[in-house]
């Protein structure tokens, strides 16, 4: 009974070690990403490979990993990825493919969490939309919207997350509802977010050649006060209205009736017999084309015919005024 006691004992103790141990070797990996992220002074290709392989390390003994740790793993694989791989390298797919299949995991998670009904606390809101924001870079864009959606549950009228929802639903031929939840959310942006969102929403009224609502947009970035210049927007609009503005007389011209002028009376057009006409139309068509060009054929043919006549007469009284003088 007392060696139950005993070994019951030094289970626990060991237990709590280990304990001690992975979180202690957990802060340490944490550390080391937080301290070499992106946006991070100092930051190193090599303490971003240390924390990332202390990390792997934790997850391939079962460790219990919060899900905050995960998604900085999920970052840390990108930022890799992205700043210390070149675009083609088997290294950058690599890593790529480590950050897709770590936010699948996490966000199926996350999603079952909402699913269920879950309270979500404060603290959480804002690691549950990182999560699902990753998560929704890894799916088809049909599932883009869904993934969005139970974003904004968790944080309503979260505005990121509304105008990327907007841009989603454009992205797959929605696009009234689109541009309603993107100018939603624009009209509350502030600062940096009301400039990107502003400017994206300019691009798209320009490139469907909406310049009214362009110029809208950017009158509407000039009242917000940014810190970020935009004088020089208003020159490029009016410069695309105009590229835009000539593009469509070339079509219109392009498209224009094609007329040809009549030699006989000038000043009027003649439109073209249509190429779909029957036969007996060419027939009648070609007729009328060789009457305008001979006027006075009929004219022409019926005085000769009077003159032979009258010839033919005066060589018949001739001859019988001839008989009787005989």
């Amino acid at each position: 009974m007392q060696l139950r006691k005993i070994i019951l004992l030094i289970t626990i103790l060991l237990t709590a070690y280990a304990t001690a141990q992975n979180r202690l070797s957990y802060e340490t990996a944490k550390e080391l990403l937080e301290n070499n992220c992106s946006d991070c002074y100092g930051e190193s290709k090599e303490g971003l490979e240390k924390g990332i392989a202390a990390m792997e390390l934790l997850l391939s003994e079962n460790a219990n990993i919060p899900l905050e740790g995960q998604a900085l793993l999920a970052e840390s694989y990108d930022f890799m990825a992205i700043r210390h791989h070149r675009n083609d390298s088997q290294e950058r797919e690599a890593f790529t493919d480590k950050k897709n299949e770590v936010y699948a995991s996490l966000g199926n998670q996350v999603l079952e969490l909402i699913e269920s009904g879950a309270t979500v606390d404060a603290e959480n809101r804002a690691l549950y939309k990182k999560i699902l924001l990753g998560y929704a870079s890894t799916v088809e864009a049909n599932a883009i919207p869904v993934v969005l959606e139970n974003v904004l549950r968790v944080i309503p009228g979260d505005n990121e997350t509304t105008f990327m929802y907007g841009l989603s639903l454009v992205d797959l031929g929605r696009e009234d509802e689109g541009v309603t939840k993107m100018e939603e959310a624009f009209s509350q942006a502030q600062h940096m977010h009301a400039f990107n969102q502003g400017m994206k929403l300019i691009d798209f009224y320009s490139e469907n050649s909406r310049h009214d609502d362009a110029e809208r947009i950017l009158s509407l970035l000039e009242n917000k006060n940014l810190d970020q210049d935009v004088s020089s927007l208003r020159s490029q609009l009016q410069s695309f209205r105009q590229e835009s503005k000539a593009l469509l007389q070339k079509e219109a011209k392009k498209s224009a009736p094609v007329v040809i002028e009549n030699t006989e009376e000038p000043g009027n057009l003649v439109e073209p017999e249509p190429a779909s006409a029957s036969l007996p139309e060419l027939e009648q068509s070609s007729t009328r084309n060789v009457e305008q060009a001979l006027p006075n054929t009929s004219s022409w043919v019926f005085l000769i015919f009077l003159v032979a006549a009258i010839a033919l007469a005066g060589l018949l009284v001739k001859r019988h005024l001839g008989r009787n003088s005989g």
